[in-house]
């Protein structure tokens, strides 16, 4: 997948923009990460904004975390471990 690709959206109307979008999102998930884990981190930066917003998904919205909370829901994501049920 290009980049050009993951950008050009300018001649799609609104719900082929948000089709081509998501299309481009899985295409990413499934390159970057195998199951729930990450298998490495994309260098570029649209790329990996799209992993991190994944992993961002697995937070709630306005609640605050302690460090080893946050430990406990993104160690499963590391390639060494296993992948627990927090997804």
């Amino acid at each position: 997948m290009t980049l050009g690709r993951f950008t050009d959206l300018d001649d799609a109307g609104p719900a082929e923009r948000t089709a081509r979008l998501e299309k481009e999102r899985r295409e990413v998930i499934d390159t970057f990460l195998s199951g729930d884990r990450l298998t490495r981190m994309p260098a570029q930066k649209r790329k990996r904004s799209v992993v991190l917003e994944y992993f961002a998904c697995l937070f709630e919205p306005g609640r605050t975390y302690e460090e080893p909370e946050v430990n406990d829901l993104i160690t499963p994501c590391s390639p060494t471990t296993a992948w627990c049920a927090a997804s």
